[in-house]
């Protein structure tokens, strides 16, 4: 089974269908894009291809401190999310970490492959997926754990954890790393009011987690970035990072477009729009239960008993491919999970959906 959604090309060979025509609802990207602008920035910084990038990137670095009223000299560049999340594992001086999910695969696998014992912390359907503080704060106090895992908004349950219970878990964990990876924040609000960075420089134990791939929808381009105040964790990353992991493409395209206003304000409208339209109308579907979501996707679970490779196998008849959750640790083959998109793809995935 495939362990990440967006794999079109994997389908359009097995099913014979013209990738280009796939409406792919398995990837979780933002459905507006720059595109346009983005081809055109690579396109008038072709000349750099015959230079190395920056190895500090520090104009890139600046950038991003600036967005975030930060010190650059806390901001460490990667190759996506996940080259920081192996890196930040591979880097950390831990034997025990808590892992809040069902969550992304890659945390587990990252532990793993540093030699580092991983328990969960379950987020219970009963709860609707949402975190219940007491009963964590009760499960990590008869524990001991080095680090606690948290992926806020949660991939796949869309859930999102308050900025006042994220200071009371930093405030209770003394010294006990905490990483935060907070890739689809910004899709919940332009102030981003739930977001940990503002605390970073109070407690050196917080690690915060950057993607731009799913907001910026350039998960070809491969760029995310990681914030702390430990000096020395920043140290051990920098010396084990293998040297210009981001492409000069990717650079000059992020220095662009990531304080583009216009474009955040306008892709946290339209995606809550489609979102609340989208969730009414999967209401509907009898056979379907979605989950509350604060970001640009939804989790469902199939109350009629047909399992969830049934229904994605069916979908495809109509060039719909969705995203087969059962491989998650604590979802079986009844749940499933849909990206937000634009209205014409939303309603020809609500249409199909009926039809099932």
């Amino acid at each position: 089974m495939d362990s990440h959604g967006g794999n079109i090309y994997k389908i359009s060979k097995e099913y014979n269908i013209d990738k280009d025509d796939i409406l792919d609802f398995s990837s979780n990207l933002n459905f507006i894009t720059l595109s346009d602008r983005i081809k055109k920035n690579i396109m008038s910084n072709l000349n750099s291809i015959e230079q190395y990038p920056d190895i500090d990137y520090k104009e890139l670095r600046e950038k991003i401190a600036q967005v975030h009223s930060i010190d650059s000299k806390s901001i460490i560049p990667g190759n996506g999310a996940i080259e920081l999340i192996y890196l930040y594992c591979r880097s950390i001086e831990i034997t025990k970490a808590l892992i809040i999910g069902p969550t992304f695969s890659e945390y587990e696998k990252a532990l793993n492959s540093s030699n580092v014992e991983s328990e969960y912390f379950e987020l219970l359907e009963e709860d609707n997926f949402q975190l219940n503080l007491n009963q964590f704060k009760d499960h990590y106090s008869r524990n001991k754990y080095d680090l606690i895992i948290i992926c806020n908004p949660n991939n796949p349950t869309g859930r999102i954890i308050g900025i006042d219970e994220l200071k009371e878990i930093s405030s209770i964990m003394k010294n006990t790393h905490l990483m935060i990876d907070e890739s689809f924040l910004p899709f919940t609000s332009e102030l981003e009011i739930d977001s940990m960075i503002p605390f970073v420089s109070e407690n050196p134990h917080i690690f915060i987690l950057r993607s731009l791939t799913k907001f910026y929808a350039i998960p070809g381009l491969r760029i995310g970035y990681g914030i702390t105040s430990n000096d020395f964790l920043l140290k051990n990353m920098q010396e084990r990072q293998e040297p210009w992991t981001i492409n000069c493409f990717a650079e000059s395209v992020v220095k662009e477009v990531i304080d583009d206003k216009d474009f955040i304000s306008q892709s946290i409208a339209r995606n809550n729009e489609e979102r609340i339209f989208l969730f009414n109308g999967l209401l509907n579907v009898k056979w379907l239960k979605p989950f509350d979501s604060n970001v640009n996707f939804i989790l469902l679970k199939i109350t009629d008993g047909r399992k969830s490779s049934d229904i994605k196998e069916r979908l495809l008849n109509y060039k719909i491919l969705i995203r087969d959750v059962s491989n998650f640790r604590f979802l079986d083959d009844s749940f499933i999970r849909i990206a937000v998109k634009n209205r014409s793809a939303n309603e020809k995935l609500l249409h199909a959906l009926v039809a099932l």
